[in-house]
């Protein structure tokens, strides 16, 4: 799976402006969520292993929402902003993949900002236009999720080159506890966790797929997105445990846990990609 790069906004959704009859193609939206447990990552009574030694229960994972966007990159700008291709990285950049690019001076931006930065370069930045809108409502992710999205009137497409695909999760919410899995622990027993994030957390991949007169009526998306422990590698438990209960979000360990949360599994199916 890609790892694209991760976005975190309080994001307005705009609402289609496509009217009923009016589409060519319609979306056909569908998910799969899921926490996921990599070989090696699990303890003998259940308990995950993170990179430095610490073990975490993980007890709830939930989030209140999620939603699909298709977008359209929107005129702007005074000049005509390079077309950005990753296989083929623009002037600075070395290479492209997962969802960012690899520059010169070390900087590893998403897709997004470079392609914000080959378009304020030609004098403008990029704005996207929301042709297309799926949601799903709340769900476990630890039961997991995997159902087809509501749109109604926004699954409608309108004839347009779709550029980008958001996915965004609100309300995202985690609990459990943490040990430490070492012989000389860092501190005795075990303390409560939880995680709530600040904003809408989502996922960002590039497109290049035209809607026109000429492809099947049917438009098929399928998202997949695989959480694992990884999510919370990187965090100094021991200075957490002072607390009672540890909250990660706050200050330096929420920014730990959204900078892993970009490395989470994430992928696009489209069209003849979707297997029967």
């Amino acid at each position: 799976m890609k790892t694209p790069a991760l976005l975190l906004s309080s994001l307005a959704f705009f609402a289609c402006a496509t009217e009923p009859g009016v589409g060519i193609r319609t979306l056909v939206p569908s998910a799969e969520v899921a926490f996921t447990i990599a070989a090696g990552r699990e303890t003998d009574d259940g308990w995950l292993r993170l990179s430095n030694d610490y073990q975490i229960k993980l007890e709830s994972f939930t989030t209140a929402g999620m939603d699909l966007l298709l977008e359209a990159a929107a005129s702007g700008g005074n000049g005509e902003a390079p077309v950005f291709d990753p296989a083929n990285p623009p002037p600075g950049y070395l290479i492209c993949h997962n969802g960012h690019c690899d520059a010169e001076d070390g900087r590893q931006p998403s897709y997004a900002e470079v392609e914000a930065e080959l378009a304020a370069g030609a004098g403008g930045a990029i704005s996207y236009d929301v042709v297309g809108q799926a949601t799903w409502t709340s769900f476990d992710v630890l039961a997991g999720l995997n159902a087809t999205g509501n749109c109604d009137v926004a699954c409608e497409l309108p004839e347009a080159n779709l550029s980008r695909l958001r996915l965004n999760l609100s309300g995202l919410q985690a609990a459990g506890h943490v040990r430490d899995g070492r012989e000389t622990a860092r501190f005795a027993g075990s303390r409560a966790w939880r995680y709530a994030a600040p904003g809408d957390v989502g996922f960002d991949q590039a497109l290049q797929l035209a809607v026109d007169l000429g492809d099947p009526a049917a438009l098929p998306v399928r998202i997949l997105v695989a959480f694992d422990a990884s999510l919370f590698d990187g965090l100094d438990w021991s200075v957490l445990a002072v607390d009672e209960t540890i909250d990660l979000a706050d200050g330096a360990s929420g920014e730990v846990v959204l900078k892993n949360m970009a490395t989470q599994a994430f992928e696009i199916l489209l069209d003849a990609e979707i297997a029967d």
